[in-house]
């Protein structure tokens, strides 16, 4: 079929009348029958916060999170969420950060400041990236964009994580072309919704600088589960941790506001690397896309403070009830189905050698295609289905 761009306009009854369908058509795709969708249904609140604000359009070109700027409307809700989730998760007046398009925006921004970084001392070409088989797509993206090469670590079988000791014996291998490495860890991810044993790798990360005289530098990737650990885990405070340089999150995931919107945080004294001056702004620009909506910010802004801890908590809590049911009649129906899951999260991977039935996998919405995947003890073609339980009663 052509489109050509109209000659004429539409009057807007015929456009609103051509639509109906289409609506009714997003109305079925129901994020509560499909548990492969990765967004979440919007909160009421976050819904409010866009229809209010979306005529008057805000932008927040900039990054508002500057101590130093004096920052107005649209632009001091964004500061006001971007410190208390420093707080959240454990940081001090050292971090700072905005709001993103999501995780691949925020990794393609880690991997560009953590390069910069880097490459003060080390040329481009001798600094790399390490990943693994269930690393995000968007690495291997930010890779290409910043002209570094990924190389590939073995994952544990059991635990459906990077291998702590492939990820140290790939650096050592590695050395001889490479000089410095940049180590992703993820917090949920996206096809079993594991978690990286960040402080453990970071600690070996530091040993193995000083032991082989190369130079790291350590985020973390916590887009499904950054807002799901605070409220799950007794003790999450990953930004105490002075070897991890930036972390990401996704609140259109867990944190129940409308895409696109996410969170890159990272340390202040990383935004020298990547600032750029603007001759029509005021202050400098240091962030990737440059012009962002200032309504994502104010949307997520507004469920943190309806919710509070204590809600955050509930809701956290009535989604990972819902896994767990999931599980029982799993394991009822198919006991031989590999259930990949950490427990306190909101996903897990479903790991089969065959595709499962189709029957199940239309029933809730999931998807996978055969893929290999690289262990420390071999290579495996295997299937493995996501299976989300985010957030849908408040």
């Amino acid at each position: 079929m052509e489109i050509k761009f109209p000659n004429k306009g539409l009057h807007s009854w015929v456009i609103k009348s051509r639509t109906r369908a289409l609506v009714t058509e997003v109305e079925s795709w129901r994020l509560d029958d499909s548990l492969g969708a990765l967004h979440c249904k919007p909160h009421p609140i976050s819904e409010y916060m866009w229809k209010k604000l979306l005529r008057l359009n805000p932008n927040n070109l900039g990054n508002w999170s500057t101590r130093e700027l004096k920052v107005y409307g649209t632009q001091r809700i964004e500061r006001d969420l971007i410190f208390s989730l420093v707080d959240l998760l454990g940081g001090k007046s050292d971090w700072e950060g905005y709001v993103t398009s999501g995780a691949t925006e925020s990794n393609i921004y880690s991997v560009w400041v953590g390069r910069n970084f880097l490459r003060r001392k080390i040329p481009n070409k001798r600094i790399c990236i390490i990943v693994n088989d269930l690393s995000h797509y968007s690495l291997l993206k930010a890779a290409d964009i910043c002209g570094i090469d990924p190389i590939k670590a073995s994952l544990n079988r059991e635990r459906w994580v990077f291998d702590i000791k492939a990820v140290l014996s790939t650096i050592k291998n590695a050395k001889k072309k490479y000089e410095g490495f940049l180590i992703p860890l993820t917090l949920g991810y996206t096809q079993t919704g594991t978690n990286d044993d960040y402080e453990e790798i970071v600690r070996e990360l530091e040993n193995l600088e000083n032991e082989i005289g190369i130079k790291t530098f350590a985020f973390i990737d916590a887009a499904l589960n950054g807002l799901v650990l605070p409220f799950t885990r007794k003790d999450f405070r990953p930004l105490k941790n002075e070897r991890i340089q930036s972390f990401c999150l996704d609140f259109h995931k867990a944190g129940m506001t409308p895409l696109p919107c996410g969170v890159i945080l990272y340390r202040r004294r990383l935004r020298p690397f990547i600032e750029k001056t603007n001759s029509y702004l005021k202050e400098n620009d240091s962030t990737l896309l440059g012009s962002r909506s200032g309504i994502p910010a104010v949307a997520a802004w507004s469920v943190i403070m309806q919710l509070g801890r204590s809600g955050f908590k509930e809701v956290i809590n009535h989604s990972i009830d819902r896994k767990l049911s999931f599980i029982f009649e799993l394991r009822k129906n198919f006991p031989k189905v590999e259930i990949a899951d950490d427990g306190d999260g909101l996903s897990l991977g479903l790991v089969n050698e065959q595709p499962l039935s189709k029957s199940f996998i239309d029933k809730y919405g999931l998807y996978a295609k055969e893929a290999s995947f690289t262990f420390t003890s071999g290579k495996e073609n295997l299937y493995i289905y996501k299976v989300a339980f985010l957030p849908l009663n408040w």
